[in-house]
């Protein structure tokens, strides 16, 4: 089955995004997944296992799910959150150690989350 990209993604109640890439097991290069830009607010891509399409066309994939089903999907770019040490001068003034006070910053780290 051919899966072209850039295309409008059809679930079985209408139209549910567009199809931006596919996951390929690296050993066979076979497709495993789509990934699909959701419609609507946010815009976040989704994965789809392969055996969910149902029919493809050069125009568009159709999916055997249902618009509402495609939240419970995986998303493909996951957020994880680090705690970093950060050096913070005092009063506003940059010193040299041991005059520097370690702050804590959580910071966002996104990945894609190949299966």
């Amino acid at each position: 089955m051919d899966i072209p990209l850039n295309v409008e993604v059809f679930c079985l109640d209408g139209l549910c995004g567009r199809s931006t890439s596919v996951v390929l097991k690296p050993e066979t290069k076979e497709v495993t997944h789509l990934v699909g830009k959701k419609n609507g607010l946010p815009h976040q891509e989704i994965l789809s296992p392969v055996p969910a399409v149902t029919a493809t066309t050069p125009d568009s994939i159709n999916l055997r799910y249902a618009r509402h089903e495609i939240a419970g999907l995986q998303p493909f770019i996951e957020t994880d959150y680090i705690q970093m040490k950060t050096p913070r001068p005092a009063d506003g003034i940059y010193y040299m150690m041991p005059y520097v006070h370690p702050e804590v910053q959580t910071l966002p780290v996104k990945h894609e989350a190949i299966p």
